[in-house]
């Protein structure tokens, strides 16, 4: 037989509240009962839970997901905004026939992307110090920053497989929106 810690009355089996004073009594788990306190605080903290899970989960899910296009440019590929749209005209240009070449447009930005095969046993990093760029790790992109004259930036990297890859945009914003994969 229990007692109700508030005013000492003996309270019949499985009570829930003091017949006397009716103070909510403490119940024990092993009796198949739930305090009121333990069930609020286990559904609050599963709240708390699954909240934190939403606000992890869909920034990652929409990152993945939406406001990106894949794209190939010969061997490689890359994901880059889904506003800009391909332009044919510009792209596939025959400068030599190791190059693949590919443009994306979307007003007055541009995207380009040329993807160069080396004999083997080329240097390409001998290579890219010659065209003048300076290597760094900036945005999300390693490799060799260029400035052009006309305000393009470019950078250009060792791909591997004897490839060199560069990548020319009309703002330098947008590497932060370009990703190799």
């Amino acid at each position: 037989m229990e007692y109700c810690e508030n005013c000492g009355a003996k309270l019949e089996d499985k009570s829930r509240f003091c017949p006397k004073c009716g103070h909510a009594l403490a119940v024990n788990a092993d009796d198949g009962r739930f305090a009121d306190k333990s069930r609020i605080a286990i559904v609050t903290l599963v709240i708390i839970i699954m909240t934190l899970a939403l606000f992890i989960a869909v920034p990652i899910i929409t990152d993945l997901t939406a406001g990106s296009q894949h794209v190939f440019v010969g061997t490689a590929e890359f994901k880059i905004p889904d506003y800009f749209e391909y332009d044919e005209k510009a792209s596939n240009k025959t400068i030599d026939e190791r190059i693949t070449h590919k443009d994306w447009r979307h007003g007055d930005e541009h995207i380009e992307i040329a993807v160069s095969h080396f004999e083997s046993g080329a240097d390409i990093d001998k290579v890219l110090v010659n065209l003048g760029g300076y290597k760094e790790e900036k945005y999300n992109i390693r490799g060799h920053h260029y400035h052009f004259q006309d305000g393009e930036e470019c950078f250009a990297y060792d791909a591997g497989g004897n490839r060199m890859i560069s990548i020319i945009v009309s703002d330098a914003k947008l590497f932060d929106k370009i990703k190799v994969l």
